[in-house]
């Protein structure tokens, strides 16, 4: 786990440097992770001095008395405000305009970069699924690479997690070579072949 600012330069010098923390706006059922969300200047702003289009806070929250940067909440999806040395997990968001590297090789090892526990995103509900499908499309992005790929047991995430929720909703592997599995803005499951250029979304939980 990094702290804020650690974990905002780890996504844009490891990743690729148009990367950030994500805005999360659905509740992505990982870990305390931090989003792309700090005060600045008397007001909270992204990374890139940029305001959200849309807040959700705790009640009562913010309150600086807690800290400058803000982390989401897995039980509620809400937003808290924390102090910006506390390590909590990190969630990088690479931007489908910029240039990209292909997955499961290079963008895995991206995300593995970050630090230990990294990974290129698994999804294991819902609204982890809705949660990835708003990073892609507030990226302006129409896909992004996840860390789903069929090997010779059949469908595996290279987290290792299990893969329970995901058997019955991806389907259809029949063209040869292309064994990576990338989500869509629209919430498709595609296949394609795992040398193809995309941006990709990494994930790092507390253990």
């Amino acid at each position: 786990m990094l702290d804020w600012k650690s974990a905002e330069w780890a996504c844009t010098n490891y990743v690729d440097k148009d990367a950030t923390l994500v805005m999360v706006d659905q509740v992505l059922e990982t870990e305390y992770n931090w989003i792309d969300l700090h005060y600045v200047s008397s007001q909270w702003v992204r990374a890139d001095g940029s305001k959200p289009t849309a807040t959700h806070w705790e009640a009562n929250q913010p309150d600086l008395r807690f800290g400058k940067c803000a982390g989401f909440n897995r039980f509620t999806g809400l937003w808290w405000a924390a102090p910006c040395d506390q390590k909590l997990g990190v969630v990088c968001q690479q931007s489908g305009s910029t240039p990209t590297t292909p997955a499961p090789g290079s963008s895995r090892s991206q995300c593995q970069a970050l630090a230990d526990g990294a990974d290129l995103v698994s999804v294991h509900s819902d609204a982890e699924k809705k949660a990835v499908e708003a990073m892609v499309a507030g990226a302006g992005g129409a896909a992004v690479w996840t860390g789903l790929e069929y090997v010779s047991q059949g469908l595996a995430w290279t987290d290792g997690s299990e893969t329970a929720y995901i058997k019955p909703l991806v389907t259809g592997h029949v063209v040869p070579g292309a064994d990576c599995v990338q989500l869509t803005a629209d919430g498709h499951w595609r296949w394609q072949g795992c040398d193809k250029s995309f941006g990709f979304v990494c994930l790092l939980t507390s253990t």
